[in-house]
């Protein structure tokens, strides 16, 4: 029964995807034999990433919505292209499934992954199905990137400035709206919530950035502001001082902010799960950056600068005083 149940999946698959990827360009096996087989394009470099959302680890079951969690599955993978100045082109779709999960759910999960992959004219390539305890999605996104442009998190030098993309920290609190169960949701609340479970992958930011040459160094927020900046200056033997006074904020989170007080730093700083971009301008890329900001097709905020020392991060309130995070963001497996 159980081997029925996949192979239904798997041919379900197979016709929700195999027409979307006879069109991907450079694709010479497609979805439906042992491999698929690409080739990159000349002077290109391949990007290759792979993740995963476990049922009761990064989400529930009770109340969910399928569609939501097939955008989110399919977002987390390609927020680490566009972190690289990368453009997505390819995905492996593995899923575990248990067999509580309903029809239904499945093919709900289907049209949001896709739905999300269509918005970066990326396809299916191949993946596998198999059954299990718990629900389980892993994706292997794969991009191109110009090896001129590609963009690492090692890059970023003293005397540079930070930037951040978007609103980050609504996804956290979004999060905690969720785990409030049994409470009708506000309408900041519902924004929120859905920010948490249908974040955006900011890849056209992210090869605006690339292309532009604005940056020394990029990296995604999957773990936290605090967690993923220090991750790269770690990388770069760099240390960074944020100001919180610039940091960007949803009008639901600055409200949320002004109703719960400080400490709800703590949160927005180390949540993660925003899948915004931060990245380094030196000196002199400055003006080119804010040109793109001033006619929007950059959505990025300064929040801080890079200097020398011990690799590591420091947050400072508006009044200049040091602001302690308990801890900076979400630690996993992750290499």
């Amino acid at each position: 029964m159980k081997k029925n149940r996949e192979l239904a999946i798997i041919q379900k698959v197979e016709r929700l995807f195999g027409p979307q990827t006879v069109k991907l360009k450079n694709l010479s096996i497609g979805i439906g034999d042992d491999c698929a087989a690409f080739r990159p394009p000349p002077g290109k470099e391949v990007l290759v990433t792979t993740d995963s959302l476990v049922e009761n680890v990064h989400f529930r079951q009770a109340g969910l919505d399928s569609r939501l969690l097939g955008i989110k599955t399919a977002m987390v993978n390609l927020s680490d292209i566009a972190s690289m100045g990368g453009t997505p082109k390819y995905a492996l779709l593995s899923i575990i499934l248990p067999g509580h999960l309903e029809e239904r759910c499945i093919n709900q999960f289907l049209a949001g992954f896709r739905f999300a992959l269509d918005k970066y004219n990326c396809g299916v390539i191949g993946g596998n199905v198999s059954s299990g305890k718990e629900a389980s999605f892993t994706v292997t996104a794969i991009g191109e990137v110009d090896k001129r442009l590609t963009l690492k998190r090692n890059g970023a030098r003293a005397g540079e400035h930070i930037f951040i993309t978007g609103t980050p920290g609504d996804s956290a609190l979004g999060f905690e709206v969720l785990n409030r169960r049994g409470k009708t949701l506000t309408k900041d609340e519902k924004y929120l919530a859905r920010r948490h479970m249908a974040p955006t992958a900011r890849v056209e930011w992210g090869q605006i950035i690339a292309k532009e040459r604005l940056a020394s160094a990029m990296i995604d927020v999957s773990d936290g502001v605090g967690l993923d900046l220090e991750r790269m200056m770690k990388a770069s033997s760099a240390r960074a001082e944020v100001f919180l006074d610039r940091f960007p904020m949803s009008a639901p989170a600055r409200r949320l902010l002004e109703k719960q007080g400080p400490g709800l730093w703590q949160k927005i700083l180390s949540g993660g799960e925003d899948y915004e971009l931060i990245f380094t301008v030196p000196q002199g890329r400055l003006k080119k950056t804010a040109r793109l900001i001033r006619e929007k097709r950059l959505t990025a905020t300064c929040i801080g600068q890079v200097l020398n020392g011990k690799p590591g991060v420091a947050f400072f309130d508006g009044m200049g005083r040091k602001v302690e995070l308990k801890n900076k963001g979400y630690l996993h497996g992750s290499i």
